[in-house]
């Protein structure tokens, strides 16, 4: 019989670390604002409504000093109704961690609640990963598409679900003209693009001296 090491009898094997293959979470650039609900707005269920108030940008009528006063037009003010996306996941464990959680070996119930942890904690991620990504597409598209299967999707493309924020067409894409190419290129003036939006925003204005 060739001659054994202590190391190769005992075949112990020396643990490190976990090392992480995917790192978890996605990168957040929108401020705590974003993802914070105020105690007087939070609402029960999947349903709510807002009160949705028209803007006004036109100017006061002339009237001759002392005469009737000219009738106005109200402006609308109505309720809007919301549907808000909701999210319901669980996950299996494995028979052999329900053992290791039933031991009577503090070893054994360690390595369970490890795992056991491990997959909360996942959990949590992916449900911030949701909020982060469908924020990023209410600002970006002005809407949350979702297929059948209940996956998030960067487009519409192959939407079953379709959480629309009532956007005009022409706040979306190119502005109603005033992008005139992609800000992916490298040749897009996207400063001269922000000057022309800033222009026209200025020029539909009208005030009163």
């Amino acid at each position: 019989m060739s001659a054994k090491s202590l190391q190769q009898i005992i075949g112990q094997v020396p643990l490190t670390e976990a090392l992480k293959t995917v790192a978890s979470g996605v990168p957040n650039p929108f401020p705590n604002e974003f993802f914070t609900v105020d105690a007087n707005n939070r609402v029960l269920g999947d349903r709510a409504s807002y009160i949705r108030i028209s803007g006004e940008r036109r100017t006061s009528k002339l009237a001759k000093y002392g005469s009737p006063s000219r009738r106005r037009t109200l402006r609308d003010l109505g309720d809007a109704n919301v549907r808000m996306f909701h999210t319901f996941e669980e996950f299996q464990i494995d028979p052999m961690v329900l053992q290791q959680l039933r031991s009577f070996e503090k070893y054994q119930q360690d390595k369970g609640m490890d795992w056991l942890r491990y997959q909360v904690d996942e959990a949590a991620v992916r449900g911030q990963n949701t909020r982060i990504i469908a924020t990023a597409s209410t600002l970006g598209l002005g809407s949350i598409y979702w297929d059948s299967n209940g996956n998030l999707l960067p487009t519409s493309s192959g939407a079953a679900e379709t959480y629309s924020f009532g956007i005009p067409a022409t706040h979306k894409n190119q502005c109603n003209g005033n992008i005139a190419a992609s800000w992916a290129l490298a040749t897009s003036d996207i400063l001269g693009d922000i000057r022309s939006m800033k222009c026209r925003s200025t020029s539909s204005r009208t005030t009163t001296p």
